[in-house]
């Protein structure tokens, strides 16, 4: 589904990470990225972005953390899912891309 179609779809809900979701998707979707982050701090609210994220058709990874949950989200034409290396937060920050300020190609 378009990411614009989206956005004005669910533009007034009030769950906060909808909305970086629907700019990552966006990012995504346009070709500016081919795989985003997005953290998520409940299970409850993590229930309702599955949710949204299936009847959406948007791809997604789940990394759950004791304290986090972070929420992966990629195009499966351009970015192969099963390679992200979440072993070392620099590779990680790495394989997210340039958008992120923490990614670096310094080793």
């Amino acid at each position: 589904m378009d990411a614009k179609i989206i956005y004005h779809k669910y533009k007034n809900t009030k769950i906060q990470e909808i909305y970086e979701i629907i700019l990552q998707w966006y990012l995504i979707s346009i070709g500016y990225r081919n795989v985003a982050l997005v953290y998520v701090e409940s299970k409850s609210i993590l229930e309702k972005i599955m949710r949204f994220l299936k009847k959406n058709n948007i791809s997604y990874r789940i990394f759950d953390e004791k304290h986090y949950t972070d929420l992966v989200l990629y195009n499966p034409k351009k970015f192969n899912i099963d390679k992200l290396d979440t072993s070392n937060i620099k590779k990680f920050g790495q394989q997210l891309g340039d958008f992120y300020t923490c990614a670096t190609n310094d080793v």
